[in-house]
């Protein structure tokens, strides 16, 4: 009980996570903001690898009947943690995005999307898993784990795919 309690009252409600959005950043230039949304992008990009891995983790359980929640939630919590931190890092585009160019921009709205999706599914695994701690072979516990993978392998390859460092020369 005490582990579904910390697991539950421990997640960021992903919404406010990218409604923080920072009203006192101060001015910055438009080359640098498109250089800052570049580093930023990137470690979007890290922290989406990151998370895979404990998506790929979750994965590779299946059928693994051995295994006890425990096991399951702390991926669960890495892949929160990764989202949260991303979430942090998507504020902060926000918060520059008019001084990006546009494929910049058009990254963070698909960045911000999958996020979205990630979150979700990483909320509804927790809750299912809380909820059914003995069924995780369920088919609707491994569509969460398999949309967390699905997710993440995206973002990480959108950043990447999108050679978000032409967009600095716009």
């Amino acid at each position: 009980m005490n582990l579904k309690r910390a697991l539950l009252s421990s997640c960021i409600p992903f919404a406010m996570v990218v409604s923080a959005v920072s009203a006192t950043a101060a001015p910055v230039h438009q080359a640098d903001s498109k250089a800052e949304a570049n580093t930023i992008l990137r470690e979007i990009q890290s922290d989406a690898a990151d998370a895979a891995g404990h998506a790929y983790n979750l994965q590779s359980f299946e059928g693994t009947l051995d295994l006890t929640w425990q096991s399951h939630a702390i991926q669960l919590e890495g892949v929160k943690d990764e989202i949260n931190d991303m979430g942090v890092k998507l504020a902060r585009l926000e918060s520059i995005r008019n001084s990006v160019a546009p494929a910049q921009r058009d990254l963070i709205d698909r960045t911000a999307a999958t996020l979205r999706l990630m979150a979700d599914n990483t909320q509804d695994a927790l809750v299912f898993g809380n909820a059914n701690q003995k069924s995780l072979w369920l088919a609707k516990y491994q569509h969460y784990v398999n949309d967390l993978c699905n997710e993440a392998n995206s973002l990480t390859h959108s950043v990447e795919s999108a050679g978000f460092a032409r967009a600095v020369e716009e």
